[in-house]
């Protein structure tokens, strides 16, 4: 979790944005943030 928390907030808002859009269809998952 951290790492992924961390990366999103050193990228700009565009690349945020991006990365959150890959997340949320993966949260639910679980798997996602744990590939990260």
């Amino acid at each position: 979790n951290f790492p992924a928390l961390q990366l999103g907030t050193a990228v700009p808002p565009a690349r945020q944005a991006t990365f959150e859009c890959s997340f949320i269809p993966a949260e639910p998952m679980g798997g996602g943030r744990s590939a990260w």
